[in-house]
């Protein structure tokens, strides 16, 4: 009597490993994808906290962090000297957008597109004819923010895939008037 399996037994295993190994996979896709959502909308707002506790230094009287340091290194952060908060909201909130763009030293990073240098950028990809832009994957867990005129607010949004569902967008309203 020989010890040992049969080729059918050996074949009925390997086809059952191989269904679980491909629902395994199915699964673990669902999982990141949804794992990378849930990050895009935690660092948007981390960055929509951020941009807010910036913006109401001013009314307590105190300086945005990048004015601070501007004042600091006039020399590394010279494009931060619109930050006093005696100018005005679009001057005072590009400065605070500007200095995340810049000098990101407050870890916020895109959870999905790892190569990018900066999480923020600074221009209309949330509204109007360049929305189109966040529909496409190299602008994904990007945040992207740009000042109103029209009505003086700064406009902030973020996308983790295709179509306005799976799209935030935050507006802030001129706190200083």
């Amino acid at each position: 009597m020989k010890k040992g399996f049969t080729l059918v037994e050996l074949l009925v295993v390997v086809a059952i490993l191989g269904v679980l190994a491909a629902v395994g996979i199915v699964s673990f896709g669902g999982y990141l994808g949804s794992a990378k959502e849930n990050a895009t909308k935690s660092n948007f707002n981390s960055i929509m906290k951020y941009i807010e506790t910036e913006l109401y230094k001013c009314d307590m009287g105190l300086k945005t962090e990048a004015y601070s340091n501007f004042l600091k290194d006039s020399g590394t952060y010279h494009s931060l000297s619109n930050g006093d908060c005696t100018n005005t909201f679009e001057k005072i909130s590009w400065s605070i957008l500007q200095y995340i763009h810049q000098y990101d030293n407050k870890g916020f990073s895109n959870p999905i597109n790892t190569n990018n240098l900066t999480s923020i950028h600074i221009g209309n990809y949330c509204t109007g004819q360049h929305a189109y832009n966040l529909d496409q994957p190299h602008m994904w867990g990007n945040v992207s923010c740009y000042h109103n005129y029209s009505d003086d607010t700064l406009i902030c949004c973020t996308s983790w895939g295709e179509g306005v569902e799976n799209r935030i967008v935050k507006i802030f309203q001129n706190p200083y008037e």
